[in-house]
């Protein structure tokens, strides 16, 4: 294979993958209901870990995904 044509592969490939994280991080940002506007009281425990945080969240429909 050829220099040119290999780093115009290794440059489209970096930049569709560069671009697929970009969307899967804006749709993870997004919010889960835009039309709900209503408060939610969410109480974290003391020492409670950041995982199970992002379980309780993600369970409670306030996050798209418990690691966001």
């Amino acid at each position: 294979m050829k220099p040119f044509k290999l780093a115009t592969l290794i440059i489209s490939l970096s930049l569709t993958v560069v671009l697929f994280f970009v969307l899967v991080a804006w749709y993870l940002l997004q919010p889960v209901n835009s039309s709900d506007n209503t408060s939610q009281r969410f109480v974290i425990a003391k020492g409670e870990a950041i995982s199970s945080v992002g379980s309780k969240l993600t369970q409670a429909n306030l996050l798209r995904h418990p690691l966001v």
